[in-house]
């Protein structure tokens, strides 16, 4: 992936000294109870992790992107390709985290206004992200970038040994942003 510039934000290819950044987002309670899965314990679990998010962007099953503001790494937004049997579909999965010390602001919306149409250049389609029902902020982000809650899906997720539900919201490039949006049933 090359370099995308925002007004605040660069957005890049991650590197192997991105591990620090991840292990510390990864680190916070809020942050695993809205996101899922299990915690990254250390180092050498952030560096694994970083290495084969950087072997999706060599080998195109995907898109791993470091973000920074400042020259700082504040974040990261992942997607994947989703397979369809032996072959990728033109359905791709998304994920990204954001230390909390830069949630808020605003950067993580404008890392992805801007991470989802070069998305779109590479063949995406249709753009999927499962959302923990109660993560309002992240449910909220992804409706005001276009996309729409498809439903949930029950035990979806599996973390501390425990089953969760989780919001699928999908964004399809060939909506038009000015498309009425479904609205909640009437009671």
């Amino acid at each position: 992936m090359p370099l995308i510039r925002t007004s605040r934000l660069t957005l890049r290819p991650v590197v192997a000294g991105d591990a620090p950044a991840l292990l510390t987002i990864h680190d916070h309670p809020t942050y695993l109870r809205y996101a899922g899965g299990d915690a990254i314990g250390t180092i050498t679990d952030a560096r694994v992790l970083i290495a084969s998010m950087a072997r999706d962007n060599t080998s195109g099953a995907g898109i791993a992107a470091a973000i920074l503001l400042n020259g700082q790494t504040i974040g990261f937004i992942e997607m994947a390709r989703v397979r369809c049997g032996f072959r990728p579909c033109r359905e791709w999965s998304l994920g990204y985290g954001l230390d909390r010390r830069y949630w808020r602001c605003g950067y993580m919306r404008e890392a992805l206004h801007a991470m989802l149409p070069f998305a779109q250049a590479l063949g995406a389609h249709r753009i999927r992200a499962e959302v923990r029902p109660e993560n309002y902020p992240s449910s909220r982000l992804l409706t005001e970038l276009g996309f729409e809650m498809e439903g949930t899906l029950r035990s979806k997720g599996h973390w501390a040994g425990q089953f969760h539900d989780l919001c699928l919201f999908v964004l399809v490039a060939d909506d038009s942003q000015d498309r009425p949006r479904a609205q909640a049933a009437a009671a």
